[in-house]
């Protein structure tokens, strides 16, 4: 099962599931996978901010 990373209109990636049987995943799953990936940021959209480390990726790398 795949499911499209959208950010903006643009596809960033995708999430896959993969299993060794057939029609393993319900609806229901491709629902929560569904889900998760309108959820996702990438890392350059919400950068990480540690105490006492500066943030090293730039908007440009993104």
């Amino acid at each position: 099962m795949a499911i499209p990373l959208v950010i903006g209109g643009q596809v960033l990636g995708v999430l896959d599931v993969q299993s060794d049987r057939l029609d393993a995943f319900t609806e229901e799953d491709a629902n929560i996978q569904a889900t998760l990936a309108s959820r996702w940021q990438p890392p350059c959209k919400t950068p990480a901010r540690l105490p006492g480390r500066k943030n090293r990726r730039s908007a440009k790398a993104c």
